[in-house]
């Protein structure tokens, strides 16, 4: 209520109307202004200087801040057409390289509109306000002096006491301004190093959940030079210290809002490993890989050959009982052949033969054409008989060559069965039947994926404070809908710029040295590139080294001499002991977002060390790995610090060749042996199946076919030349014609005897 009341006060005040519509004025101006800036303070020191109620003022920005969010896309629209019109580019170049320029934010969109359109409307916001003021004060003056229950709220009954005209100027605003800005520079200079240990401190601690500590922080504004000392950090399984970190800004530069960092050091960093207590959460140590057995990812996993015919639905023993019902069917349709028609021929022909020689007799003892018409129908007769024979035995013959034919297929089917399923039981029993085992896959790829998921935790940690785009020349959105315009920058800095970065690490009986030069976001424009080197020496391996250099793109060429391993436990039978490793990778960073690795990885003078020694196939493991003596791990890593899950990651060894090539002799000649002991169990199996039947079995059955085809041709040409019917005519003619020629002579004779008589 008394906020009420001392607003509706100062709106009927004394003080004349201007005030208020001043008021009013420059709480539109500041309420459209979109962040703080420059101009937002140039704002408040005219408003302290102007004799106008600040309380009122205060009102009516917080008013017209809810105004300017809704006309924000008005002011970026205008504000876009004003920071690009053509003819004004030159001069906002100018600001644009002026720092002082820079930091009223006048490149920005909504900046430029809200300003321009405060300037347009101030003085009619002015003139129309001071009207609306001075009505309103009329009618609540009327209302005030004609009620009586109002006379004692009245705030015009001293009108005539108060002074006729206030001053516009109040000087002593200035005075109370820079007052504040006086107390509030006294307190940084005397607070700022207190507030910033406690603020990075703090801060730090949050962005990586550890324990920070900051033991003191020495801070200098003439040189922009910020130095920490006695940081503790301690976190997981690592408590680690630095003793000194120091940050050199160049201070005219970042007046300019650029970057330039002139040193950065880091003295003394220690890591020191520390035990986790139980119940702690950490990253522990990656284990071996205790539920993986080597000799289980290579060894034959072939079945027992005598349980696999119950087990397994075998296509060919399938098949050899189709075929075996098919020969048993052809079987039994032959001994009814033979019982129905082969055992009846030799009687068919003997009739026949009877037959024929019955009309051959017949044929001898012609006497007239009545026996020559009945010798042609027993003819008849006959050749009916034999060629109902020829059909029969014709019909079998066709019969037997279709049958024997089917029977060859079945048989050279059955050749074939064994095969494959042969190669049906190696293709689904045999574990890897080319030898492969891919060996990166097995023991690497589960530790490749625990450390990149930790690299996604530590970035999500870090990533509110990965500048966005330091050098994107781009126009960036800003509040709202509003941009900032880009103009020719004619300084030679680029927007961030390390000069020199120096390190030294010590972790345990390892020391690492570093020192970088001329980090930016545009060497081209800074003219000179950058370049550095990290050098290491440790007890666990003979050097370090790693080059910085830049060719179109920051490239970091890592080489690591004699790192000696003495053992790592792969899994809880297999271990590799006495490794000496030598490391080369080249890493290049790309627009400081696109980071890709080669790695090469060279194990020299390693042994494995298989301890499973309960089968031959352990044995020949155990020989194989011997012989493995050096081997690479190459890899490719692919980051992209803006997507994070686009990470790839492709790791390959060598060894997975060289335990193949050893592997898979073995393992085709136990694949060997396991197919002839299955072929001659599987022919086992068809034979017993197929009993007595072989494909010879038919052949039986055609003896003295051949013989019969020959005595039926006998028979028939005998009947064609003997007993044709022309030839028995003929016959005939010739024994009447002899009978007659007979009979004459003996009547000669007769006659002439009987004349020898008379004689």
């Amino acid at each position: 209520m008394k906020s009420i009341y001392d607003l509706f006060s100062a709106l009927n005040s004394a003080d004349k109307s201007y005030q208020l519509s001043l008021a009013f004025a420059f709480g539109a101006v500041g309420g459209f202004l979109p962040f703080f800036s420059l101009t937002t303070v140039l704002l408040f020191l005219v408003v302290f200087m102007l004799n106008i109620p600040i309380g009122i003022f205060i009102v009516f920005m917080t008013f017209f801040v809810s105004v300017g969010a809704l006309l924000d896309p008005v002011f970026a629209s205008i504000g876009y057409e004003i920071l690009t019109y053509p003819t004004l580019n030159s001069f906002f170049t100018t600001l644009y390289n002026n720092p002082v320029a820079l930091w009223f934010g006048f490149n920005h969109t909504i900046t430029m509109g809200s300003v321009v359109v405060s300037l347009v409307l101030f003085y009619p916001l002015y003139i129309l306000s001071k009207f609306v003021f001075e009505k309103y004060r009329e009618l609540m003056q009327h209302s005030f002096e004609n009620k009586k229950y109002l006379k004692w709220l009245n705030p015009y009954r001293n009108k005539d006491k108060q002074q006729s005209k206030p001053k516009l100027i109040r000087w002593w605003g200035l005075g109370v301004v820079s007052l504040i800005y006086a107390l509030v520079a006294v307190f940084f200079l005397l607070f700022f190093d207190s507030l910033v240990r406690w603020g990075a401190s703090y801060g730090l601690s949050k962005a990586t959940s550890s324990d920070i500590s900051i033991g003191y922080v020495n801070s200098s504004f003439s040189d922009a030079r910020i130095t920490f000392g006695d940081i503790k950090m301690t976190s997981d399984n690592q408590q680690n210290s630095i003793k000194s970190f120091v940050l050199d800004l160049n201070g005219k530069n970042l007046l300019r809002k650029k970057l330039d960092i002139e040193y950065i050091g880091f003295k003394d960093i220690n890591l020191v490993s520390r035990q986790i207590k139980k119940g702690e959460k950490g990253y522990k140590e990656l284990k071996p890989k205790e539920d993986i057995d080597f000799a289980q990812k290579l060894k034959n996993t072939l079945p027992q050959i005598e349980g696999l015919f119950d087990k397994e639905n075998l296509n060919s023993i399938k098949e050899t009982k189709a075929i075996k019902k098919r020969l048993d069917d052809i079987k039994t349709s032959w001994q009814t052949i033979k019982t129905q028609k082969i055992d009846k021929f030799d009687e068919n022909l003997s009739q026949i033969k009877e037959n024929y020689k019955a009309i051959e007799d017949r044929a001898k003892n012609i006497k007239n054409l009545e026996d020559i018409q009945k010798i042609n129908e027993n003819v008849k007769e006959l050749k009916a008989k034999v060629d109902l024979l020829k059909k029969d035995i014709s019909n079998i013959k066709q019969r037997y060559k279709t049958d024997k034919q089917t029977i060859n297929d079945d048989f050279k089917s059955i050749k074939t069965l064994p095969q494959k399923d042969i190669d049906k039981i190696i293709a689904k029993y045999s574990p890897n039947s080319n030898g492969a085992f891919n060996f990166v896959a097995s023991y690497i790829s589960s530790d490749v994926a625990k450390y990149r998921n930790m690299g996604y935790e530590y970035y999500n940690k870090i990533k509110p404070y990965i500048p966005k785009d330091a050098n994107d020349t781009k126009e960036k959105v800003k509040r709202a809908k509003g941009r900032y315009i880009r103009y020719k920058m004619f300084s030679n800095m680029p927007t961030v710029t390390m000069r020199k970065f120096e390190a030294n690490i010590i972790k345990e009986k390892s020391n690492y040295t570093s020192k970088i030069l001329n980090i930016s976001t545009d060497p081209k424009r800074l003219g000179a590139y950058p370049s550095g080197y990290i050098d290491g020496i440790s007890d666990s391996f003979e050097s370090l080294k790693v080059a910085i250099t830049y060719d179109k793109s920051l490239k970091l060429d890592t080489k690591v001499a004699g790192l000696f391993k003495d053992s790592f436990k792969l899994d809880k039978n297999l271990e590799l002991n006495n490794s000496k490793i030598s490391i080369s990778s080249l890493t290049t960073i790309k627009d400081w977002t696109k980071i890709e690795t080669n790695l090469k990885t060279n194990f020299i003078n390693t042994k494995f060390i298989y301890k499973k020694s309960e089968s031959k196939t352990d044995e020949i493991i155990g020989k194989i790995l011997n012989r493995i003596d050096n081997f690479d791990i190459n890899g490719n890593i692919f980051v992209n610090i803006k997507k994070p899950k686009d990470t790839k990651i492709n790791i390959n060894s060598n060894l997975d060749k060289a335990i193949s090539d050893g592997f898979k002799a073995q393992l085709d000649e136990e694949l060997d042996i396991f197919k002839s002991k299955l072929k001659t169990k599987i022919d086992e199996k068809i034979k017993e199946q197929l009993g007595d039947i072989d494909e010879k079995y038919l052949d039986g059955y055609m003896k003295g076919i051949n013989s019969k085809d020959d005595l039926i041709a006998k028979i028939e040409k005998d009947i064609k030349e003997k007993l044709n019917p022309d030839k028995l005519k003929e016959e005939l003619k010739n024994k009447a014609k002899k009978k007659v020629d007979d009979k004459i002579e003996k009547q000669k004779d007769k006659l002439k005897n009987k004349i020898k008589g008379l004689i």
